[in-house]
């Protein structure tokens, strides 16, 4: 039920719409209330350090070009909402489980999951996550919520993507929260697994106590390893959205950028990255072509990696998202 408010300030007559019952009754209605989605860039793993980490926080769409992200990795995620009042909140936000037949982001984690980092050439550390990266405060906080187990209704693979959501550590399952406090998470969509393209969605239940809020989160990517090869759609299959922030569509998608495999035979000395397919014992090996200074050249580099670990085995790279189908 709305109710209309009249005011009278200084001899203006003003009009206020108030929505009285629901779920976002009483003072956290707003009418000015937005909410924008952010996805973290972590840049290439050649960039000096200044520009990978912190992750730079982008309003568009990832690619190869200013990210590398490995399968069982999380993307990270941040909602910053303004023009808040007071009160009860429901954000509502969705993603791609499924696209193509494969498992895409299969569940939702903490925001901070860029482990192992070890795979990437040249060598460096794992990337940090700052959810309040130039924002302006002052902020509260955080608290945090522990994310609901995802459902695996009509998955192929046995309690996926259940089992691999609790094999996480407690910390890694966890949604956070400046300004405020997480109430509930709510499943509110869970398309069912053996469908060519599913998605889900949640409900975020909010107390806000400032004007401007933040809430973080990551976004698991499939591992081809849990979902028996049947991981990672090609083009553009990474998606989270903003739905709504209560009951006003937001409609922001954010995504993430797949792009075809590399596999080399599996070699113990130098190799140059040609972008070919080996034999039947590759190995999947990063690309590590860089800017050479010219306005649209590349030139190839001589990179070298010891594999420690065994034939046909994942050597995972994101950004563009690699896999061994082997």
């Amino acid at each position: 039920m709305r109710r209309h408010v009249f005011t009278l300030t200084a001899g203006v007559l003003s009009v206020a719409d108030l929505d009285i019952g629901g779920s976002n009754s009483g003072i956290g209605a707003s009418s000015n209330a937005a909410a924008n989605l952010d996805q973290g860039s972590n840049g290439e793993p050649g960039d000096p350090a200044i520009d990978r980490t912190p992750v730079d926080w982008v309003n568009g769409n990832l690619n190869p070009q200013d990210t590398h992200f490995a399968e069982g990795m999380s993307i990270p995620y941040r909602m910053v909402m303004t023009n808040l009042t007071n009160g009860t909140h429901n954000l509502v936000i969705g993603w791609d489980t499924r696209d193509g037949s494969l498992a895409a982001l299969d569940y939702l984690t903490h925001y901070q999951r860029l482990e192992p980092h070890s795979q990437f050439l040249p060598p460096h550390a794992a990337e940090v996550v700052q959810p309040l990266d130039d924002l302006t405060g002052p902020f509260a906080g955080p608290s945090t919520f522990a994310i609901p187990v995802p459902a695996n209704g009509g998955s192929q693979v046995p309690n996926m993507p259940t089992n691999s959501f609790n094999a996480l550590p407690g910390a890694e399952r966890l949604m956070t929260i400046w300004n405020g406090t997480i109430n509930s998470l709510t499943y509110t969509d869970q398309d069912s697994l053996d469908l060519a393209h599913s998605q889900s969605e949640l409900t975020i239940n909010f107390t806000s106590t400032s004007p401007t809020v933040v809430i973080s989160w990551g976004g698991h990517i499939a591992r081809q390893d849990e979902w028996n090869g049947a991981a990672h759609p090609t083009g553009s299959p990474y998606h989270m959205r903003n739905i709504e922030l209560d009951g006003q569509g937001g409609n922001q998608d954010r995504v993430l950028l797949a792009l075809p495999q590399c596999r080399l035979a599996k070699l113990d000395h130098d190799i140059e990255w040609e972008g070919g397919v080996g034999d039947a014992e590759a190995i999947q090996f990063p690309r590590v072509d860089r800017h050479d200074g010219v306005a649209g050249g590349r030139r190839r580099e001589i990179a070298r990696h010891h594999s420690r670990r065994g034939v046909g085995e994942v050597l995972p790279v994101a950004g563009e998202i690699h896999h061994d189908t082997a």
